[in-house]
């Protein structure tokens, strides 16, 4: 796979790492009650250090500061989907997301090899 490849597939994951740490973010602020707000925020955290490691990953390579900006209405519809269906659809939902970034990280991973 040429390597133009792997820097759009290394920039999706770039994005979806965001996307994940915003949602984990909002949903530690709308969730009150601890320990799960905390949890939450760590989740956040977790994802917020993946998406700098595939941002160094990028900066390594020669390319400057991707800019990644964050999809609002699936961002909305997440957090709408909490309010509506609660907190365990919504995580369940965004463990789906996670299976498919598994996925892409081992696209990346033959990519490289």
């Amino acid at each position: 796979m040429h390597s133009n490849s792997l820097v759009e597939l290394v920039k999706e994951a770039l994005l979806d790492e965001v996307f994940s740490s915003v949602v984990y973010s909002r949903l530690a602020n709308l969730h009150r009650k601890e320990p799960l707000k905390s949890k939450l925020s760590k989740i956040a955290d977790v994802e917020r250090r993946r998406a700098k490691f595939w941002s160094e990953f990028l900066r390594r390579r020669g390319y400057k500061e991707v800019f990644v900006k964050v999809n609002e209405l699936k961002l909305f519809l997440y957090l709408a989907a909490f309010r509506v269906i609660g907190l365990g659809l919504t995580l369940r939902v965004l463990e789906m997301s996670e299976r498919d970034a598994v996925e892409l990280y081992q696209k990346c991973w033959r990519t490289l090899n």
